[in-house]
């Protein structure tokens, strides 16, 4: 992907969050877990949009970043989301967290919108995983259990590469972007 100002702006949010987030958060086993299974999803996704088997999604995904990456790192990212088991208002905490941190007004503004937008696709109904092919982070407590839900993120990715309503083949051809088009 071509560097901009929106992954710029992303990787701006990254880095203050680990550079200030309060010590209290990083102490819960949860939310660790939860980070780590969402760069898993992350991670398997791209390696899945690499595959020539998603050349056409892969195609439709680059024309859309270019003209909107925000939506779509959004989108990516409520996937990861609510595959691990978060939901919408999981969100609402995430943004308090977030303002803590005393972001420029600029990046708090990118922060806030991308936050809305991933609540919007959830509220919406656009982006969903069935209950099957959702990770419970809570409930993974070592190594082992980690590695045993790979199968289940793997399942994930490919429903949210088949179903996307922003680079899914089928809704490029006329079809809603979901498993029933």
């Amino acid at each position: 992907m071509a560097s901009n100002g929106t992954n710029d702006i992303v990787a701006d949010v990254i880095e203050a969050f680990q550079q200030d987030v309060s010590e209290g958060y990083l102490n819960y086993p949860e939310e660790l877990m939860f980070t780590e299974c969402s760069q898993r999803f992350n991670d398997m996704f791209r390696e899945a949009m690499n595959d020539p088997s998603h050349a056409e999604n892969k195609a439709l995904y680059d024309e859309q970043f270019g003209r909107n990456p925000s939506m779509v790192i959004s989108e990516v990212e409520t996937w990861a989301l609510i595959s691990n088991g978060k939901n919408a208002d999981d969100l609402e905490t995430e943004i308090q967290c977030l303002s803590e941190l005393g972001l420029s007004v600029d990046l708090d503004d990118q922060v806030n919108g991308f936050t809305h937008m991933m609540q919007s696709f959830i509220t919406n109904g656009e982006v969903s995983v069935p209950e099957a092919l959702i990770t419970d982070y809570k409930a993974i407590k070592t190594d082992e259990e980690f590695a045993a839900t790979a199968e289940t993120t793997r399942a994930a990715v490919e429903h949210a590469i088949a179903t996307s309503r922003t680079w899914g083949a089928s809704r490029a051809s006329g079809g809603r972007g979901d498993a029933a088009s």
